[in-house]
């Protein structure tokens, strides 16, 4: 018979697998309660085009970043194509239903979350770091979207955390199986957005710093066998890391041309090229164990991230530039986009966590917390100041889940045991409050997330003066848009030039980033009166100021 101690701990763990399982549930429920009347994204079409091409069974690329991982997407329309007609074949068939695989990936990287939190911290930890995942408007926003930044966040939080519990496990567990689990994670992330690619330098820091302590020690000591048998299982789990990662890659390409010659391989990017002309040289017939669309996916992304061919301008507080990007963009879109009570709980986890590691080493980096600052830092470097294809905040949603697993460390027993109890009842009283404060931001968006800025902006309207691109309008209000129009047909739809009467125009339009700069005779002179959405904007122009800024443009055209 079980003891009162057992009935308890057994009760507590059921309370909280309660807790965890309805927050998951209305993460869900308001997902699907929110694309009502969304339409798909810009590129959301060609991510289902590429998916149902790969369940045909063909890995062909017609474009550089489309991915394996949007055959989840496709799978039920694929499904559609083999039933009879009816409601259950249009059902699968609908742009909505391509969207429920995404959400449910997210479910899946919100417990994620909450899993690695509560292994860290404890399930009170883990339940703030769910809270703030649920209701982070950025994660929420492309939980319902047709792409690839809801799953490369997914899967590189998954590889990140299988390798920590691969590290970290103590003798007698089964590190074959916690090792050939995290070498799968790391391949599934190489086929869910190219961002997975840069994991590997990642992992190898973490190990590095994982492992440093012991190898000194070893050095220093003199004690070289059993640094060699250390470096010995390096080495092998680096070869299977490998190999699992390379047949994952094969698998979701279909093994579609592997070993391609790199002579014959029609490089876009130079540092490809050159590569290929260094091995080549030594090596005419050397080929890679990847297949063709891989490489050539890859090579196509850095090409044009490089040249910026392919995508618009960048835009960032009412400056716009071609093929470069804004040193510390994300920064600065984190700042406006990530809800002030998020922030606030993240620096607190990073002063609270510097200050006890630094004074008292309450933690312990090396085995627990470099896994999560390693890649937030790495990231935070890459995309801010070396990445120049800054089209939204949906390229930096990979840091979001591991911040907000390190700030459950504001409920971990180092920072408890350190407060008295005063001092804990007004930890709770400001978590309450943040929690309403953020609640009631985000719902005051909610459904329309996409577009979503903290308080630092008053005016919503005028979100354009700070960012755009897929920030603001991603193509996600299309449907409204056209519905709008049919009910305003005296609105003036995006004129070229300066004209009188109620003008809509969307964001992106106007701030240039579709690379056609009609709409800057309004940005320049005139404050939006009223939005669509958050995505488009009215504007009200009087005949006396239209004619104004004609003749002001006639001037400047004559001027030689």
């Amino acid at each position: 018979m079980p003891s009162t101690g057992s009935r308890t701990r057994s009760g507590g763990s059921r309370s909280w697998a309660l807790a965890v399982a309805a927050l998951l549930a209305l993460l869900l429920g308001m997902e699907a309660a929110s694309v009502r009347d969304k339409t798909l994204t810009y590129d959301a079409p060609d991510h289902l085009r590429y998916g149902l091409q790969l369940l045909h069974g063909d890995a062909t690329r017609f474009d550089d970043s489309k991915m394996p991982v949007s055959a989840c997407n496709a799978l039920p329309k694929r499904v559609s194509e083999e039933l009879e007609p009816g409601a259950l074949r249009r059902f699968l068939a609908a742009d909505t239903t391509a969207r429920y695989p995404t959400m449910l990936a997210s479910v899946l990287l919100a417990w994620l979350v909450f899993r690695w939190s509560r292994d860290l911290y404890g399930p009170a930890a883990g339940l703030l770091s769910l809270v703030l995942h649920l209701l982070d408007p950025n994660l929420l926003a492309h939980s319902r979207v047709v792409g690839t930044d809801l799953y490369a966040a997914l899967t590189i939080t998954l590889s990140l955390y299988t390798f920590w519990r691969f590290l970290d496990a103590e003798e007698g567990h089964p590190r074959w199986l916690l090792g050939s689990t995290a070498a799968f994670a790391f391949g599934l992330a190489q086929v869910a957005k190219y961002t997975g690619a840069y994991l590997a330098p990642i992992l190898l820091l973490v190990a590095g710093i994982r492992f440093a302590p012991e190898i000194l020690a070893a050095a220093r000591a003199r004690s070289y066998r059993p640094l060699v048998r250390q470096l010995g299982a390096f080495g092998g789990w680096a070869v299977l890391f490998v190999l699992v990662c390379l047949l994952v890659i094969n698998a979701a390409f279909l093994f579609q041309d592997p070993f391609w010659p790199l002579a014959e391989f029609p490089f876009r990017s130079e540092p490809f090229q050159e590569l290929r002309d260094r091995i080549t040289a030594l090596w005419p017939g050397a080929g890679l164990p990847v297949p063709y669309p891989y490489l050539e996916g890859l090579d196509w992304v850095l090409a044009r991230e490089r040249t910026g061919q392919g995508y618009g301008n960048v835009y960032l507080l009412g400056e716009l530039r071609s093929g470069e990007g804004f040193p510390g963009y994300f920064f600065v879109a984190s700042l406006y986009k990530v809800p002030l009570p998020i922030q606030i709980v993240w620096l607190s986890a990073l002063v609270v966590y510097g200050v006890l590691q630094l004074r008292e080493r309450a933690f312990r980096f090396a085995r627990h917390e470099a896994a999560l600052l390693v890649p937030v830092v790495f990231f935070a470097l890459y995309f801010n100041f070396f990445f120049r294809a800054q089209m939204g905040i949906r390229y930096f949603l990979v840091v979001f889940p591991l911040l907000h697993v390190l700030a459950g460390c504001l409920l971990s027993e180092p920072v408890r045991g350190r407060l008295r109890r005063g001092a804990r009842q007004g930890l709770a009283a400001t978590g309450g409050a943040l929690a309403v404060w953020l609640s009631a931001s985000v719902f005051s968006y909610y459904p329309h997330l996409i577009p979503y800025m903290n308080e630092l902006l008053p005016d919503r309207k005028l979100a354009y003066r700070i960012l755009s691109d897929s920030n603001l309008d991603w193509g996600q209000d299309l449907e409204f848009v056209w519905r709008y129009r049919e009910r305003h047909p005296e609105v003036v739809w995006e004129p070229p030039e300066p004209t009188a009467g109620r003008i809509a125009v969307g964001t992106n339009w106007l701030t240039g980033v579709f690379k056609r700069r009609h709409d800057t005779w309004l940005r320049g002179s005139f404050e939006p009166v009223d939005h669509i959405r958050y995505s488009h904007l009215i504007f009200e122009v009087s005949e006396e100021e239209a004619e104004r800024l004609r003749g002001e443009r006639a001037r400047e055209r004559e001027r030689p």
